[in-house]
């Protein structure tokens, strides 16, 4: 099997006096294409790889040890995009505070 070779581009301005220079590559491709999925066919709006989810649950189990945080998602895998994480979670604090304003 060849390996695979990922594009990956430095973006940004030049002399705008505002450090915004970012790395798009791969990882860029894979969230648009995830990002796609959302909201469309059953799937629930929020939609992440299986990289990013196994870093996010560890820390987010150790935030919410008493909360079932891995049931707040549903697995699922296809030969297009791979297997991917899809929820509809609402921090309820978080809407709160912007429903309220977002004063302290």
């Amino acid at each position: 099997m060849a390996a695979q070779k990922t594009l990956a581009v430095k973006a940004g301005r030049k002399s705008s006096g505002i450090n915004n220079l970012v790395w798009i590559g791969d990882s860029v491709a894979i969230a648009a294409k995830l990002s796609d999925l959302g909201n469309k066919n059953g799937i629930d709006p929020i939609v992440m790889s299986e990289t990013f989810y196994i870093n996010y649950i560890e820390i987010q189990k150790q935030k919410q040890p008493n909360d079932n945080v891995e049931g707040w998602w549903t697995k699922k895998s296809d030969s297009t995009y791979g297997t991917y994480y899809y929820g509809n979670v609402v921090k309820t604090e978080f809407n709160k505070w912007i429903k309220d304003g977002m004063t302290e």
